[in-house]
């Protein structure tokens, strides 16, 4: 980003938008999965979170160069579209009517879900 802002060299990015879609998905799963066995053994440590947080970060932006990078995909940009809307409403569902898992517990109101 910093050499196109400021050099102006061209680049072309296939598969941008599906690229993200497709990492941010990835990256929410491979982090739940590493993190509540974490989260059940030591409980929230901060420096775990946020060190594991920075890992899949990391691993998110390889995967996000080696998808933009590769052949194009034909209608990339409007399944990664579609796929990112199914997350927000997904993520939005969950907020308001989550599965009764110790994922969605809130110890400290002992209560799933938003509070009405």
């Amino acid at each position: 980003i910093f050499e196109y802002c400021f050099f102006k060299k061209k680049y072309k990015f296939n598969n941008y938008i599906l690229s993200y879609g497709i990492s941010s998905i990835i990256g929410i799963v491979v982090y739940l999965i590493i993190y509540v066995p974490l989260y059940q053994l030591f409980g929230h440590v901060i420096y775990i979170a946020i060190g594991l947080l920075i890992i899949i970060f990391i691993f998110m932006q390889i995967l996000n160069y080696y998808i933009m990078n590769a052949k194009e995909i034909k209608y990339g940009n409007i399944i990664g579209i579609i796929l990112i809307g199914i997350v927000y409403l997904i993520f939005g569902y969950f907020t308001y009517y989550p599965p009764h898992i110790n994922l969605f517990y809130d110890f400290m109101n002992k209560t799933y879900g938003i509070i009405k």
